[in-house]
């Protein structure tokens, strides 16, 4: 399996995962002290085209514009494998930008809602 952490912050969830046996696991975020340091707004990322399991991006897209949201989508879109599942959180956060949350998810066109919860996602890509 290989998973994608976009947002990862300090590397917390990808602690988490590799404790549980996991070891295929790419974290990006621009914090500084993020294992990878990306802009995902705006900056491809990098060493997982079309491979990717697992995505998780957690809280990013309420930091993002529209115009970012829509590149990281297609970042998106561009690493996940055929089976991809994508658990997605949005969340109005202070000094956040405002979103819809249906126009986000109209970002991944194709792909099926498996659970909503609020602002929580799963989402699979659908072949």
């Amino acid at each position: 399996s290989v998973i994608a952490d976009l947002g990862c912050g300090n590397g917390r969830n990808g602690k988490w995962i590799k404790k549980r046996g996991f070891c295929n696991i790419f974290e990006f975020d621009l914090a500084d002290d993020a294992p990878n340091k990306i802009d995902l707004g705006c900056e491809k990322i990098p060493s997982c085209k079309g491979s990717c399991n697992l995505i998780l991006c957690n809280y990013v897209m309420c930091f993002l514009n529209d115009e970012e949201r829509v590149f990281l989508s297609k970042e998106i879109k561009r690493i996940a494998d055929k089976d991809c599942y994508l658990i997605l959180e949005l969340f109005p956060a202070k000094n956040g930008f405002e979103y819809d949350t249906d126009k986000i998810l109209s970002l991944f066109g194709g792909w099926k809602v498996i659970n909503k919860v609020k602002d929580r996602f799963i989402i699979r890509k659908v072949r």
